[in-house]
């Protein structure tokens, strides 16, 4: 205390200054602060960090920035990871891998079930061609020929050969429509009951319902009209089905019935006009050249005689030395059953189709009509069953 005192040139016990023994303003101020950097390049020392109990606590955001915030899109998802290929092309690979081991079984010796005793196998009992049930699939028109017993032997037979892996690699063909209209009633009936068992597997009960009742339709349009009517009709309503999957075809179509009713009446009036004329035409006899005139003499061919150089055959059979009336086979050379005879033409040898439409004569000699798109007969081989040359033509004799 002395010290202090004589530091200040104070007696003791002399009275202090006011202010004395307290801290000076300096004092209070405590330390000045730190110089300010020249200037120049040098950097500024970093701040200093405050310990955490002397920071600022964090201030929320103002209420306009968070409505701001909350009235943003939510961040895009990432996209999902798209195939590498198409349905199609996946199908086309998985039907290759199954053809390969086709294949693969081809080449093995194929152990054989034993005989069942007095089992028979019905034609209809094979499989169904897997381009029909594809077409099925896919909601596409399918032609009821390809459900025909032919369609399902000759599919069978190309599973048989070694063909599997070669198809499976080649883009798909549409299916054939060939003979469409000319179906035998039979084989139209056994179609529309597979085609509808399938329908109802792919498509469900109220579609194929609704096919059943298209095929009550088409068999009493046929009994007021004919089967030809009757095809033509179904073909137009499944082809409709088919391109828009919105169509009624469980309902008749009043307006396609009266058309096709009326091209059916047509042709019955056709039909009754040409039986007039032809009643109207003088005898055969009346008609002939007068005996002296030698040039008009047409003698009549003989069996077996030669037609445009070449040997006139049967039409029915295709083999030569009779004609259709009298011949006796049950099979042509093709393989094909033997077209029956017409029973109301007027020639004996006239031919028809297995729903009673008769061949047209003129397009089986010359591959060609008159009245192409007119004629109300059939213009195809009688033969081998092509419809671009006549029997006359055909490439099998």
């Amino acid at each position: 205390m002395v010290n202090l005192l004589q530091g200040l040139n104070m007696q003791p016990g002399a009275p202090q200054p006011v202010g004395a023994g307290q801290p000076t303003p300096q004092q209070q101020q405590g330390p000045p602060p730190p110089p300010a950097p020249p200037p120049g390049n040098a950097d500024p020392e970093p701040p200093q960090l405050q310990p955490a109990a002397q920071q600022a606590p964090h201030q929320p955001p103002p209420a306009a920035q968070q409505a701001h915030l909350q009235a943003l899109p939510p961040p895009p998802e990432p996209p999902a990871p798209a195939l590498v290929e198409s349905d199609e092309v996946i199908d086309k690979a998985r039907a290759f891998a199954i053809a390969v081991g086709a294949a693969a079984d081809n080449t093995k010796v194929k152990k054989l079930p034993d005989i069942v005793p007095g089992f028979h196998a019905d034609v209809l009992s094979i499989a169904i061609p897997a381009r029909v049930v594809a077409a099925v699939q896919r909601a596409q028109y399918v032609p009821y020929t390809q459900l025909s017993s032919t369609a399902r032997l000759a599919e069978a037979a190309k599973r048989n050969t070694n063909t599997t892996l070669l198809s499976a690699l080649m883009p798909e063909e549409p299916l054939e429509r060939i003979g469409e209209q000319d179906i035998a009633v039979a084989e139209w009936l056994a179609a529309g009951d597979a085609m509808v068992k399938l329908v109802r597997t792919w498509h469900g009960d109220a579609r194929a319902n609704a096919l059943e009742a298209h095929h009550r339709t088409v068999t009493n349009f046929a009994v007021t009209t004919d089967w030809q009517a009757a095809f033509a009709y179904d073909i137009a309503e499944r082809e409709m089905a088919a391109a828009n999957p919105l169509h009624d075809l469980g309902t008749p179509n009043q307006r396609r019935l009266n058309f096709a009713t009326s091209e059916y009446l047509a042709k019955c009036n056709q039909k009754r006009l040409r039986e007039e004329l032809r009643i109207r035409e003088p005898p055969l006899q009346d008609r002939r050249p007068p005996p002296g005139d030698s040039q008009l003499r047409k003698r009549p061919k003989l069996q077996g005689q030669s037609f445009q150089g070449r040997t006139a055959n049967c039409f029915r059979c295709g083999n030569a030395g009779h004609l259709p009336s009298s011949c006796t086979a049950t099979v042509t050379i093709t393989g094909r059953p033997v077209a029956p005879l017409a029973p109301d033409a007027r020639s004996d040898n006239a031919l028809a189709t297995p729903n009673g439409r008769a061949f047209c004569f003129s397009f089986a000699l010359h591959s060609s009509c008159r009245d192409e798109g007119r004629c109300s007969y059939h213009h195809g081989c009688s033969i081998c069953g092509a419809t671009a040359h006549g029997a006359a033509r055909c490439n099998r004799v």
